[in-house]
């Protein structure tokens, strides 16, 4: 088991203001290289949810798509700033992907063959 594994099994026990209503969440549709990159969201998702106390997350779905993160979330409660500093917190992360090795967490680069997408470094397998 890698230190990225349980990084990323952690997430839900660590930061039980996203994962309120299920902590035991496991269901991560990727591998366990963006575990770091996620902390770092769940982190700014945590200091943006403590400035809108009635704010509550729920996260739906974290997955790989087309080779980059994607993360579905229902936001409930939240003033239209909290709404607009989640959805951007989001989507810097999804984007910072792009760049994230998704087996290592090492920097990669996205490839693509046959219509198949994923975020490779030099060092991991890049058969898809």
């Amino acid at each position: 088991m890698t230190q990225n594994h349980i990084q990323l099994t952690d997430l839900p026990k660590k930061f039980n203001r996203i994962f309120h209503s299920n902590p035991s969440w496991s269901a991560f549709e990727h591998q366990e290289g963006w575990a770091n990159l996620l902390g770092q969201l769940f982190e700014r998702l945590t200091t943006i949810l403590e400035t809108d106390q009635d704010a509550k997350i729920e996260i739906v779905q974290i997955k790989e798509k087309f080779g980059t993160l994607s993360v579905y979330y229902r936001l409930h409660g939240a003033s239209e700033a909290t709404a607009v500093a989640v959805s951007e917190a989001v989507d810097i992360a999804c984007e910072k992907s792009s760049s994230i090795c998704e087996k290592c967490g090492r920097d990669g680069k996205l490839l693509g063959r046959k219509g198949w997408f994923a975020v490779r470094c030099s060092n991991c397998d890049v058969s898809l």
